[in-house]
């Protein structure tokens, strides 16, 4: 089992972080070949410029509605509607797996990062974000029942569609591996590397009365829980590798 894990670097916006994810895809690119990637749980759209490389991206959501949209902007070169527990992929067949707060919501994801390890090529990378489990916001969002997060969305957020279909928040489980140590251990029994991850500010513009209000609430649970829930931070971003051999 991993020891005490370092202390989390912080990314400091979210368009600093997109720009670090997609100069990790874009490192996987051997000799100008094509990237063959696969978005595990399809977003709205694309959020990469991967400008000067050339990919083939494959969309895998159980959200038909989710998909259609995607297929009407016409980003995906095939899309696939499955479950990632269970959908039939060839081994070894891509070079960046790219999963975006998607395990959070699947009881069993321990089966998708089995998928994802025998999914990627030897060499390739899974990039896996998720809101961390041992963080405040991932224990309010535990213990807090699916409506609210609804409620959340559009009237706090300002998501008029938020709970219909094809639109978040979906219902959520958090499986042990849904929290960094849970999902350090987890690599590490898949023979999996870490190679890379940083963290993303709890309520990082948090300018407002109310933010500031969040904050300080956030960082009292955090002193409560005597160091067992994270303030600093809500989400993870992973940069994981398999092996090129063995």
């Amino acid at each position: 089992m991993p020891g005490t894990l370092p202390p989390l670097r912080l990314a400091d916006s979210w368009d600093h972080e997109e720009d670090m994810i997609a100069e990790v895809i874009r490192a996987q690119a051997v000799d100008g070949g094509k990237l063959e990637i696969l978005e595990a749980g399809c977003g709205r759209a694309w959020p990469f410029d991967l400008s000067g490389s050339s990919f083939r991206l494959t969309g895998v959501d159980t959200d038909p509605h989710a998909l259609e949209a995607r297929i009407e902007q016409g980003d995906l070169a095939e899309a696939i509607h499955g479950d990632l527990r269970t959908v039939e992929l060839d081994d070894a067949s891509f070079d960046v797996v790219y999963c975006a707060f998607v395990l959070e919501h699947v009881e069993d994801a321990d089966r998708v990062m089995d998928n994802f390890a025998r999914w990627l090529k030897p060499g390739g990378v899974a990039i896996v974000r998720i809101p961390d489990g041992d963080s405040v916001f991932g224990f309010i969002t535990k213990h807090t029942p699916h409506w609210v997060h609804v409620l959340y969305r559009r009237f706090i957020v300002g998501q008029p569609n938020a709970g219909k279909p094809g639109f978040e928040p979906y219902p959520t489980h958090y499986h042990p591996i849904v929290g960094r140590r849970g999902f350090h251990e987890y690599c590490e029994k898949l023979g999996l590397e870490v190679v890379d991850e940083w963290g993303f500010p709890f309520r990082a513009h948090s300018e407002t009365l109310p933010d500031k209000v969040a904050v300080a609430g956030a960082k009292g649970l955090a002193w409560m829980s005597r160091g067992r829930l994270e303030s600093a931070h809500q989400n993870i971003t992973f940069v994981v590798r398999r092996p090129a051999t063995g």
